[in-house]
């Protein structure tokens, strides 16, 4: 059961699906959302840069100055951040740090069961307006779960039933991601596909034939096994791009979670950003 949520804030259209999912998560299971905002003082500091002697009066005065609009974004943020909360219910509380945004999201989720973020991020708002590398950095350290979603959810949060793709392959990683998510009280009834892609057949159809066990013990609805001996990339491109709601699947610490994600499904499907994904470390 998932118990406390934490929620980084930016001001984009990834934050506001974020908060919705979190509050929908947090009403099946009698969750706290913590709203997290971070004044990004390393950011500022460095889009100063340096400047020649005899000017640092100006230099503090820009900070100062960039800081102040900083802090009345972040009001905003945690302003809709609150109404929302309050008209769906739910128990919130609001948290403030500064430093380096992966860093401090980082820090704090050691101490969560969930992380819900976008899968863009705009955490460096007082410098720049691009999307960052924040979920990337998340990702590739904390040992917390992670709850990337797009811009906009692909169905309505309400009551129904969720179409969930496993992707499963007998790892370990793999394996925690299958058990959190299972553990989560999802307010739909869940139908799971299980994909698998192995060498051996006999092996791969054990393991699959536990893996639906598992869930169906864990309140699923339905689950279908599916066996490949394909990549799993691109069983799901060719495959399972379609018709599903969320993917669930596991990170590899092989060289390093960060690089081993450049070429994985995980970052396929992060920057496709169509899909909600649940990843467990």
């Amino acid at each position: 059961m998932i118990k406390r949520i934490l929620v980084p804030l930016d001001p984009s259209d990834f934050t506001e699906t974020a908060i919705k999912t979190a509050c929908a998560i947090a009403k099946s299971n009698n969750s706290v959302i913590t709203g997290l905002v971070i004044l990004d003082t390393e950011g500022i500091q460095d889009s100063i840069g340096p400047l020649p002697p005899g000017v640092s009066f100006y230099a503090k005065e820009l900070e100062s100055s960039k800081i102040e609009k900083s802090k009345i974004h972040i009001r905003n943020l945690l302003s809709k951040y609150k109404k929302y909360c309050q008209d769906q219910g739910v128990d919130f509380v609001e948290a403030m740090r500064q430093g380096s945004p992966s860093q401090r999201i980082i820090e704090m989720a050691m101490f969560y069961d969930v992380i819900v973020m976008g899968m863009r991020t705009y955490y460096h708002f007082e410098t720049d307006d691009h999307s960052g590398k924040s979920l990337d950095h998340v990702l590739d350290r904390t040992v917390t779960p992670v709850l990337a979603v797009p811009k906009e959810y692909p169905k309505d949060i309400t009551p129904g039933t969720l179409q969930v793709l496993l992707c499963f392959d007998g790892s370990q990683s793999s394996a925690r991601a299958m058990q959190r998510f299972a553990q989560l009280r999802a307010p739909e009834n869940i139908d799971y596909t299980v994909v698998m892609s192995h060498k051996d057949e006999e092996y791969a159809t054990a393991m699959l034939e536990e893996a639906k066990q598992f869930l169906l013990d864990h309140n699923a609805h339905q689950v279908i096994t599916r066996y490949y001996k394909d990549e799993i990339l691109n069983i799901v491109t060719n495959k399972y791009l379609e018709g599903f709601d969320l993917v669930v699947l596991g990170s590899h610490k092989k060289t390093g979670v960060f690089d081993f994600l450049i070429g994985s499904l995980a970052k396929f499907l992060i920057e496709d950003s169509r899909t909600p994904i649940f990843l467990g470390q």
